[in-house]
């Protein structure tokens, strides 16, 4: 796996980090446990893979384009606590020190910017592997672009993607807009769930085809798809604001080249 690009969801494995050790501290007693715990899953990692190029994406922590259309989006989720984000200065830093590549942009998702640079890479003929557990990023996955789950480690091509959701990657915007993602706070189409949703989308490919066929699924056999219908008709307008939400943005302009994340150091490995 040397050769291929390894893309990090950063912000991702800071709360992972940080809620894993919430109460270690430091001798002057302020808290580290994200630094120690974020470094330690980043030095995993490198240590595992042992890749050339390497980079961490983290949110900026600001309002996203994504907020301006759904006021709802993400409101379930905490505030970021201050024990959290007085460690991320340091984070990046060690990660500097560390020879890896970390990238933020004000106003959009870490997400946007993985999946500009992973479909920017693959575009030039270069394999990539995202190390995410965020359900969104599989549709980025293609026979160049996988994920790593960050738990398991399992790795999830396009046949791996649709053994899990009964859909192929490029509807995955598509699935999450019908079925909600309770993460990201999208609540989806009410009698919709999972296998309704897998059943449409192979039949149909997308949420506007089908819209387009309806009549057609009148005379499909589905137990209440009367209902299924109705609610469908009911919440057309949300269900596209919803896949506005749920789709990855991979047109983000960024200044980058492979170069930028080639791996500057060894010291991870001490």
């Amino acid at each position: 796996m040397n050769e291929e690009i390894i893309l990090i969801d950063g912000s991702i494995y800071l709360y992972r980090a940080y809620y894993g050790l919430p109460n270690l501290k430091n001798k002057l007693g302020q808290p580290i446990g994200a630094i120690y715990g974020m470094i330690s899953m980043i030095k995993k990692i490198l240590k595992k893979y042992t890749p050339y190029y390497v980079a961490i994406i983290f949110d900026s922590g600001k309002t996203t384009n994504k907020h301006k259309i759904y006021k709802l989006y993400k409101e379930n989720r905490n505030k970021m606590p201050d024990n959290l984000h007085c460690q991320i200065p340091a984070i990046k830093k060690i990660l500097k020190l560390m020879g890896l590549s970390v990238f933020s942009i004000d106003g959009i998702e870490a997400d946007d910017v993985i999946g500009s640079i992973s479909k920017l890479l693959e575009n030039q003929g270069k394999k990539s592997c995202i190390f995410t557990n965020d359900k969104d990023m599989m549709q980025l996955v293609s026979k160049d672009i996988n994920i790593i789950h960050i738990n398991s480690y399992k790795k999830f091509d396009p046949h791996e993607v649709y053994l899990k959701y009964r859909v192929f990657p490029h509807v995955i915007s598509d699935y999450l807009a019908l079925v909600g993602d309770v993460s990201d706070n999208i609540p989806g189409v009410p009698g919709i769930g999972k296998k309704t949703a897998s059943i449409l989308l192979t039949k149909f490919y997308s949420i506007q085809g089908i819209y387009n066929n309806l009549n057609i699924i009148k005379k499909m056999k589905f137990i209440n798809k009367n209902k299924i219908i109705d609610s469908l008709i009911s919440n057309k307008n949300m269900v596209y604001i919803y896949h506005k939400l749920t789709k990855i943005d991979t047109n983000i302009k960024i200044n980058f080249s492979i170069k930028d994340i080639r791996l500057k150091s060894k010291n991870y490995v001490k």
